[in-house]
């Protein structure tokens, strides 16, 4: 895949479309062009940023322009075997990770980028909310019978109950096995 830009250009002066493969270590599997900036990974793993970093907006903990791809991996806090499995872009970003944590940099006058601020973030940064699990593998058999409480697990929190609304306002009571179909939602508290 050739990657082209119409960010590169002299002052005042539009330049047509210029070739920037050979800025990248690896192969671009995904990327967002935004109005004045754009976002890459490459098959390394590596993110790379450039164009208008005026509100964070390029993820590179600055709100500093780069006229060529900068790697900013750094600025994302992986963890060992994560990436990017989703990408969306503009003076605000978000992004989801393989392990599927959500991360959200940029513009925030509104709060958009779920954090409960309204401060410019120049760096990613994970946004946490209530999470919905759903949990297809438990079968029962007998109807009436005494069922056990499952416990999920998720790195960085620790399981505090289920709940039947999506407020975590109604506690879920564990006995017997019930005789109609509903939904259950976890409640988490970060460690």
């Amino acid at each position: 895949m050739y990657i082209y830009s119409l960010l590169l250009y002299v002052k005042n002066t539009l330049n047509p479309p210029v070739e920037i493969t050979s800025k990248f270590n690896g192969t671009v599997l995904m990327f967002d062009c935004a109005l004045n900036s754009s976002i890459a990974l490459t098959s390394t793993g590596y993110i790379y940023s450039w164009g208008d970093g005026y509100y964070g907006t390029l993820a590179d903990g600055s709100t500093s322009d780069n006229n060529i791809p900068y790697n900013n991996t750094i600025y994302w806090g992986f963890t060992t075997g994560e990436t990017l499995a989703f990408l969306e872009a503009s003076y605000h970003g978000i992004a989801v990770t393989t392990t599927g944590r959500v991360l959200t940099w940029g513009y925030n006058d509104y709060g958009q980028l779920g954090d409960n601020s309204q401060v410019q973030a120049p760096a990613p940064a994970p946004i946490d909310f209530p999470i919905y699990t759903t949990v297809d593998s438990v079968v029962f058999t007998e109807y009436n019978a005494m069922i056990s409480v499952y416990t999920p697990e998720r790195v960085g929190y620790v399981f505090n109950g289920w709940y039947l609304d999506k407020e975590l306002t109604v506690a879920y009571v564990f006995g017997t096995m019930p005789a109609y179909d509903f939904e259950l939602y976890a409640s988490w508290v970060v460690e």
